[in-house]
């Protein structure tokens, strides 16, 4: 894959280098400095460079402890949070390297190399209205990222795609529009960022379905592209008591995830996992929260054994 191999070009041999602030943040070293003084914390050029050497033996999770670690400890460089985030993507953990480019860009948002890695992971998650607007700034600060170019053709690509699949969803006929056909579209608006015509969907969805509930299910993706995690939460929580367990639960854990409560996340998918032990959101969802909370011996088992469970099919 194509951004595995930039992010791999990136982490083994790009320095630390500083970070690319607003104007009036101050200087570019000055985040660096400040955490070098803090007792005990590893600093950032020697943690990058024993990251890089365990990248070199083809070692990814342990470049990721390398990283992970000196951020927990305290050294709060925010090019350590970069390289994690990038660290993240090439293991497929989006959530968590989502949440660590965001946090890097409130405070250097000129870095146009973050907000291309950005942009092909909301890419790959689906949201290409978001990816194609990420992927554009990262052009207008001049990234010379060697996939740029061909990453904002792919979205382009992708937008149009669904654009047209909205249009043949239109042709058909109103009495043929059943409930998949409304929440087909609400997944699509979603994606395209059509926020106001998705909860309009969700809306027919909602007319269509027999109970109340399931019929407001439909605003959940909405909500959590609105960023209204809260009322996205209450929405789930209020299926899961009228009897939607399962559902709400795995809502519930990709919601957690989405904003970092690894805890919750963990605790909704083992609620999945007790019924459905081999549904594949749940599984992943629980391998990724073992991932992002540093239990890395347990995320390895647990690749292993997903691996093996596959094998074996």
């Amino acid at each position: 894959m194509v951004l595995h191999y930039l992010l791999l070009l990136s982490l083994l041999f790009l320095n630390a280098g500083c970070v690319a602030q607003a104007p009036g943040a101050g200087g570019g070293d000055q985040s660096s400095r400040s955490v070098l003084e803090v007792g005990d914390v590893p600093p950032t050029e020697r943690v990058l460079d024993e990251a890089r050497s365990a990248l070199n033996t083809g070692d990814l999770i342990a470049a990721l402890r390398l990283v992970d670690q000196a951020i927990r400890h305290g050294n709060g460089d925010p090019v350590l949070v970069k390289k994690r985030g990038m660290l993240y993507v090439l293991l497929d953990a989006y959530e968590p390297a989502l949440l660590d480019f965001q946090a890097y860009l409130r405070v250097a948002p000129l870095d146009g190399e973050v907000y291309y890695y950005k942009g092909r992971v909301l890419l790959a998650t689906g949201l290409v209205a978001r990816a194609k607007a990420c992927l554009e700034r990262a052009k207008e600060l001049d990234e010379e990222s060697a996939g740029l170019s061909s990453a904002l053709d792919e979205a382009e690509r992708e937008v149009r795609k669904r654009i047209g699949y909205l249009g043949m969803a239109r042709a058909i006929p109103i009495e043929a529009r059943d409930g998949t056909y409304w929440w087909r579209r609400i997944v699509l608006e979603v994606e395209l960022g059509r926020l106001e015509d998705a909860s309009d969907s969700a809306g027919m969805w909602e007319h269509l379905a027999e109970d109340a509930v399931l019929g407001n299910w439909g605003q959940g993706p909405v909500l959590v592209a609105r960023g209204d995690f809260d009322g996205a939460r209450e929405l789930f929580a209020e299926a899961r008591a009228r009897g939607m367990e399962v559902q709400a639960d795995k809502a519930l854990a990709e919601l957690a995830a989405e904003v970092g409560d690894w805890s919750e996340a963990a605790r909704r998918a083992a609620s999945v996992l007790k019924d459905q032990k081999d549904d594949n959101v749940a599984n992943r969802l629980h391998r990724l929260c073992l991932l992002a909370t540093g239990k890395y011996e347990e995320y390895c088992s647990a690749i292993n054994a997903a691996r093996s469970a596959e094998e074996h099919k």
